[in-house]
């Protein structure tokens, strides 16, 4: 059992020597050995980690190489999140690895563990070592190949992850691999590169696995990453068509509610005002400013900490929960009430506890000579009532894109988790109105904290805007920052590609190679006030057009109803009785 004390079998007719007294010790201690795992094991089990800790650690003093032991050892320090300790063990269980005692799919899933750890330990070239050291030994490992694809594609070097995701695809998924998706994964990323163009090849083999796919939720997800490799070639209406079946069947899987949405934008407004937030202006914490990216996800703030994050004293510390979870902890303060009607009731010893909370949770990002850092939590901005509370000399960015844009941005795209507004056009079209009803509340009250930027002429004039943005932190401006794109540090969310293609035009008025019959009427619709006459006089056509067409239907048995922005449904079209 992973040891090289256990002792062997002499097989063939002959009988067994009999066994010397030091090899009946080594037999009784390992049986000891062996029971201390399965103790160990049984507590892990039950969550009873520091007391299979102490079992091992008998076992480990009596075999100090004995690979499951030093396993086991290592799970428990990675599910404690003490990565050092974690790394050493599964390094020692490495070293102690004999293949004539050890099965060698058990070391492959050693090292496949100690890679993802050095990865998230930011110890990147280790993190290779890793998984190429796996495919040395199984060339056909989709897990080595997908999670080495992944690092590379976080590093930058997009050429070799697109080789690795292809071989994901290419080679056929293992049972034990198969519901973790790794072939999505693969396909999502080829499609989405900024700097590789799928092939007709490639689209055809993601059509043949939404066409095989069981799994609904594997093909949903298929469908968007169509979606992208068809825009990519140009095929913006197959690639409408995918964007609209993908969206189509995740509404059908989620809850949303746009008048919930509205009457909670209604109480954000109602109360995160100056006066309700400046009666705790006695106890709050004016000396830390940490910085705020926020804004509608999909609207350059990634980029935007990136290129913050190029300034030697600045962190990048990616979407941090931490405002949103003291926004649930006010929540939480009486249940008979709807947030955040709460805050008006808030004692200042529990303000002080949420700056303690925040600040806790955050000094990991003040080192390495850094004094500041980048919070970029897009949905912050419904949060800004909370930030300015605790801390009311935070530095905040508010990023904006075109209506149309952004809209659209969200819905080509599939998230892990929330944001169910996304995935119906009328939903999408009323969230964006609570958003900039949200915005226009704190720039009234708040205005001169908040440093407002287009993204459209941000990246038309990033050498004259990028400096403004810096003075509003606090930070001086150096040239050099604008080639932010070429750092090595890793990019964790969905616009890790657009991180490494630098700022870059090509999405400004995507919306139009989209804008193909009435494929986005009910955005133009919701977005009309926001978008000038064009859109406005659209609108007012298409209303002439469907008040025709449901005059001449009006007398007929057969219409049930006749509204375009119904959930679920992303085109206009008439209801009829079945």
């Amino acid at each position: 059992m992973g040891s090289k004390h256990a002792v062997q079998s002499t097989g063939g007719k002959s009988k067994a020597p009999s066994l010397s007294l030091v090899e009946k010790n080594h037999a009784k201690q390992h049986e000891r050995v062996v029971k201390l795992m399965k103790k160990a094991a049984a507590l892990m089990n039950e969550a009873e980690l520091s007391k299979a800790k102490k079992k091992l650690a008998v076992a480990l003093k009596i075999e100090p190489d004995n690979f499951d032991c030093l396993q086991m050892m290592a799970l428990i320090y990675q599910h404690e999140r003490n990565s050092e300790m974690a790394f050493s063990y599964y390094e020692k269980a490495m070293l102690a690895f004999d293949p004539e005692f050890i099965n060698p799919r058990s070391y492959l899933k050693v090292l496949l563990n100690a890679g993802q750890l050095a990865a998230d330990m930011d110890r990147l070239e280790e993190a290779e070592a890793f998984y190429t050291a796996v495919l040395e030994l199984d060339m056909t490992n989709t897990m080595a190949l997908s999670k080495r694809a992944r690092l590379y594609t976080e590093m930058g070097q997009l050429e070799k992850a697109y080789a690795d995701f292809k071989s994901v695809i290419f080679f056929p998924d293992r049972e034990e691999y198969a519901p973790l998706g790794l072939r999505f994964t693969a396909h999502t990323s080829i499609m989405q590169s900024t700097h590789i163009k799928p092939d007709e090849t490639d689209i055809e083999m993601l059509k043949k696995d939404i066409e095989a796919s069981t799994n609904d939720h594997h093909k949903l997800k298929y469908e968007f990453a169509l979606g992208f490799g068809l825009e990519k070639l140009n095929r913006y209406d197959e690639a409408f068509e995918a964007f609209k079946r993908a969206n189509d069947q995740k509404r059908k899987r989620i809850s949303y509610s746009r008048k919930e949405n509205l009457k909670s934008c209604n109480r954000i407004v109602s109360i995160y005002n100056k006066e309700n937030v400046e009666r705790f202006a006695d106890i709050a914490d004016y000396d830390f400013k940490p910085i705020f990216v926020l804004g509608l996800p999909r609207s350059g703030t990634t980029v935007t900490e990136s290129l913050l994050g190029a300034h030697p004293e600045v962190n990048p510390a990616g979407e941090l929960t931490y405002i949103s979870d003291i926004a649930l902890k006010i929540a939480a303060l009486d249940d008979n009430k709807l947030y955040p009607e709460q805050f008006l009731d808030v004692s200042k010893a529990f303000i002080k506890s949420q700056i303690r909370y925040y600040k806790d949770n955050t000094k990991q990002f003040l080192k390495d000579g850094a004094t500041t850092f980048v919070d970029k939590m897009p949905g912050n901005f419904m949060n800004i009532g909370v930030i300015l509370t605790l801390f009311p000399n935070a530095r905040i960015i508010h990023l904006y894109k075109n209506p149309m844009d952004a809209c659209l941005s969200l819905f080509r795209q599939h998230f892990a988790n929330g944001h169910n507004y996304c995935y119906n056009m009328g939903d999408l079209g009323g969230y964006y109105q609570t958003f900039r009803t949200i915005m226009e509340h704190y720039n009234k009250e708040f205005g001169d904290r908040i440093y407002n930027v287009s993204y459209e002429h941000f990246v038309e004039n990033i050498g004259e805007e990028a400096p403004k943005m810096f003075e509003h932190c606090g930070l001086v401006w150096d040239d050099e920052y604008l080639s932010f794109y070429k750092s090595k540090r890793r990019v964790k969310t969905a616009s890790v590609q657009q991180v490494r293609k630098g700022i870059y035009t090509s999405a400004v008025e995507r919306w139009r190679k989209y804008d193909n019959g009435d494929n986005l009427i009910i955005l133009k619709k919701a977005l009309a006030d926001y978008m000038g006459d064009e859109i406005t006089e659209q609108v007012a056509e298409f209303d002439q057009r469907t008040a025709a067409e449901l005059k001449a239907v009006q007398n007929s048995d057969d219409v049930k109803n006749f509204d375009i922005q119904l959930d679920g449904v992303n085109k206009p079209q008439v209801i009829k009785h079945d």
